[in-house]
């Protein structure tokens, strides 16, 4: 098993800077970079404190979240919106002793369903029909969704409010006297358990940029760009 002298000298700094990045000490101050190293690290050799009061010695598959993710591992370079979500899972998870792994990805065609069962949870980011949620509640019930607004009162998610925000955006424009206001969005979608991507019809930005732009009686000036994100 790793120490944190190991996880120290792979990541370039001192095993006391690894020790209280690790106890997400308040007190301790360093660049974000490094600290998201050191968690990557100690997530990546399954670290894990001796006598931990926040869990058992060896708490084995079921201290273990498996990850189902939209984008695979190149293309989730290249969207810093999905990225920044993945590792703020695996910075949250390494606090609590908690390992971390991709069980796959929405659009992989052969996906391992059964393997989800094996997981203490599974977290699942981005949109998927319900036909795919259910199928993963088949084998694991204790699902959080990311970034999704499921159609199931019994399923736990979180999700931004694009409507409140583009309204709260809108309305600082309004307040400085601008009218004609245009609107530049992507088309949303959702991902089905074969890993085919579903466009939707509208997306929340749009329709509420939309239904602004016709309380204020702007209608005049309503022009949406919907294209590529």
């Amino acid at each position: 098993m790793a120490s944190i002298r190991d996880i120290a000298k792979m990541a370039g700094v001192s095993p006391a800077s690894v020790s209280r990045i690790l106890n997400n000490d308040p007190s301790f101050s360093i660049n974000k970079n490094t600290r998201a190293r050191v968690i990557e690290i100690a997530n990546r050799v399954q670290y894990s404190k001796k006598n931990s009061e926040r869990g058992p010695k060896s708490a084995g598959k079921k201290m273990t979240i498996g990850l189902i993710l939209r984008h695979d591992a190149k293309t989730e370079l290249s969207d810093p919106y999905f990225h920044e979500i993945h590792e703020g899972i695996e910075e949250e998870a390494a606090k609590w002793r908690l390992h971390v792994e991709v069980a796959f990805t929405m659009h992989e065609k052969n996906k391992a369903w059964e393997s989800l069962s094996a997981y203490g949870a599974v977290i699942m980011v981005g949109e998927m029909t319900v036909d795919a949620i259910s199928n993963v509640r088949k084998y694991n019930k204790n699902l959080i969704l990311i970034d999704a607004t499921p159609n199931d009162p019994n399923i736990s998610y979180i999700c931004n409010d694009f409507v409140d925000k583009t309204y709260e955006i809108l309305n600082y424009l309004y307040s400085l006297g601008h009218r004609n206001i245009a609107y530049i969005g992507g088309r949303s979608s959702i991902v089905d358990g074969n890993g085919k991507t579903i466009y939707q019809a509208g997306d929340a930005r749009a329709n509420a940029y939309h239904n602004w732009m016709k309380l204020k009686g702007l209608g005049k000036y309503d022009q949406a760009l919907i294209t590529n994100w």
